[in-house]
């Protein structure tokens, strides 16, 4: 990833926003806030899919999941199951070491899961689909997943600094396979830069005046250094390497500046 300015190497937990508040976000919202949680009233025309005009019968398996009427949702399972006893119960009923009475018993059993199987493909084979409620039903779930969306916490959202730019940071993240380890960041001519260190074993780099626009609180890079490499007036690229042998991520940088990272120490 190409930078120009003055970056920090550090583990992306301690870019986060205070924690506590974090996580207890959701509950936190004002009224206002909540209020704006999407509503399935809100995007539908009609409860039932047989109401809308485009409405046709087709076979379960066409069917969306979560535009199946809630007894309907298990047929598939309630089809397996009826199935299994269906073919113990026969199994059963021409046994000719099981007592007379049962076999009478499995037979009346047998009899029953056959109408039973009958009703459940019957139903499976008529069920109401409208392609304008499934189209409804996308725009309410795609407004309700950015809706949830906010109420997570940053560390999440960034999928746990992997993905920086969804907090408007500038950087790139990775796991490194290690937790609690500490690393020297050199340049090309083995000079320490400094230090940083990966206490939830992920590592990231990241543009500092996106990082101070995002959370002005942070200050690791000048309260403790050891847990940051301050890099200032970077221009070029920096990619994070896996070195697949000794199982830890390097980060390599390559620019005005030559650098690359290495584990040394816990």
């Amino acid at each position: 990833m190409y930078f120009n300015g003055t970056i920090i190497i550090t583990d992306p937990c301690y870019l986060m926003k205070d924690r506590e508040e974090q996580s207890f976000k959701f509950f936190v919202m004002s009224d206002e806030e909540k209020a704006k949680e999407p509503k399935l009233e809100d995007f539908i025309s009609f409860k039932r899919a047989k109401d809308y005009p485009d409405v046709h019968k087709c076979e379960y398996s066409k069917v969306p999941y979560w535009l199946l009427p809630d007894k309907d949702r298990c047929l598939d399972t309630s089809l397996q199951s009826a199935e299994w006893w269906l073919g113990g119960y026969e199994e059963d009923a021409n046994n000719l070491d099981e007592p007379e009475e049962y076999r009478d018993f499995a037979r009346m059993e047998v009899e029953y899961y056959k109408k039973e199987i009958a009703r459940i493909k019957k139903r499976m084979s008529n069920v109401y689909y409208s392609e304008t409620q499934a189209e409804e039903y996308r725009k309410y779930h795609d407004a309700d997943f950015e809706w949830s969306f906010e109420t997570l916490e940053d560390r999440v959202k960034c999928d746990y600094g992997d993905d920086l730019p969804r907090l408007g940071i500038r950087g790139i993240g990775s796991v490194n396979d290690y937790g609690d380890w500490s690393c020297t960041t050199f340049d090309e001519e083995k000079n320490v830069l400094g230090h940083f260190c990966a206490d939830s074993g992920r590592v990231c780099v990241a543009l500092l005046e996106d990082v101070l626009r995002y959370n002005p609180k942070f200050d690791y890079h000048i309260t403790k250094d050891w847990t940051t490499t301050l890099i200032e007036n970077f221009e070029g690229d920096v990619e994070l390497v896996m070195d697949e042998h000794n199982r830890c991520t390097h980060v390599v940088g390559k620019g005005n500046i030559n650098f690359r990272t290495s584990q040394t120490g816990f």
